[in-house]
């Protein structure tokens, strides 16, 4: 063979096949068939990692429970249940940092798929809530110089009130989750924008979505090719 069919080859047998095996660990979405306490995805993290300074979660999730909502995101630690809370109630958002809950009223629709991102930073205490790419509200000096440690456990579907359990029926969420992704900073403006553009972007670097493939309870169905559309 000649030398470029040498490096035709190495690339296809080395790389096409990785590439390939990531685009499907992260084509797949979950869908949470019904409101209970026993339907959630979980993800011990126990990581070894620094504790975060800065982070952002973003995912992309189609609510269809018009009457009631639920919670999205729930990163609990042993010391505080609601280290991080996202949740989606129809008629506004709940973000929470260290117990610390903000309401974000704004009636939005349901049975169309989202994406939101929720982010914070300890240097400012600044924080900023984003929906389809649209900052919806924000503030500052809040927790500052606070850090968020790094071996706690993430909860989909469900609202933690205690370590890794402390369910609550009404906050159950009900609908579809695609690409929940966290970073280890605070994203720009700009890079939530792109990422509410394309269901397909985004790999977080704190977790990532294809962490969340396995650990599914009770009525949660994990389904291949995804249906998210921006």
């Amino acid at each position: 063979l000649r030398k470029s069919s040498y490096i035709i080859f190495f690339f296809f047998f080395f790389f096409l096949p990785g590439l390939i095996l990531d685009a499907n660990l992260t084509d797949f979405q979950l869908t949470f068939s019904s409101k209970a306490v026993t339907n959630y995805v979980s993800l011990d993290v126990q990581s070894c990692a620094e504790p975060l300074t800065a982070f952002t979660v973003c995912l992309w999730s189609k609510n269809v429970n018009i009457s009631y909502g639920g919670c999205l995101f729930s990163y609990s630690l042993t010391e505080e249940a609601n280290e991080i809370l996202i949740c989606d109630y129809v008629d506004q958002f709940v973000f929470g940092v260290k117990g610390d809950i903000s309401d974000i009223d704004v009636p939005h629709s349901a049975n169309v798929f989202l994406h939101i991102c929720a982010s914070w930073e300890n240097a400012a205490g600044s924080w900023k809530f984003y929906l389809n790419g649209s900052l919806l509200q924000s503030g500052s000096d809040f927790l500052t110089d606070e850090v968020i440690p790094s071996n706690g456990i993430v909860i989909l579907g469900q609202d933690q009130d205690d370590y890794g359990g402390g369910f609550e029926q009404e906050q159950s969420f009900v609908g579809q989750m695609h690409g929940v992704n966290m970073w280890k900073r605070a994203l720009t403006a700009e890079e939530i924008y792109e990422l509410s553009k394309n269901c397909s972007y985004g790999v977080g670097n704190f977790m990532s979505w294809s962490h969340f493939s396995s650990g599914l309870n009770e009525n949660v169905t994990l389904t291949s090719p995804i249906t998210c559309h921006p």
